[in-house]
């Protein structure tokens, strides 16, 4: 599946300036970073289940915009970020894999975003 690409950079609303205002300020902060979990039961292809994931990301602004910076510019910009690639790990040798997937989401929001175009 070919990635949608953005012609030109789109203005932020004044809610995503905020938040872009706010993680400035404060970039070592995950307080914008949200987490939610499926549990998907039965067998699963993990090359179909990519596909169909990117198409909901490729056909939804709100999931494959993100704000980014242009090198020193202090202006911040919607980026089309189609390119994004799921993170897919299989916990079932994990004597509790529930517990391991939750224990790694807790460590990946509490990363601070990255604003500097990084994904």
């Amino acid at each position: 599946m070919n990635p949608v690409r953005t012609a030109q950079a789109l203005q932020l609303s004044a809610a995503q300036s905020a938040v872009w205002i706010a993680q400035m300020l404060d970039p070592e902060s995950p307080a914008f970073n949200i987490a939610e979990y499926v549990d998907i039961r039965g067998p699963l292809d993990p090359r179909l289940f990519t596909q169909a994931l990117r198409r909901v990301v490729n056909e939804t602004d709100a999931l494959r915009l993100r704000i980014a910076t242009r090198g020193e510019e202090t202006e911040p910009y919607l980026e089309d970020y189609s390119f994004w690639q799921p993170t897919i790990m299989d916990l079932r040798s994990e004597a509790d894999p529930l517990v391991a997937a939750e224990s790694w989401m807790r460590q990946d929001v509490a990363r601070p975003a990255q604003l500097d175009g990084e994904a």
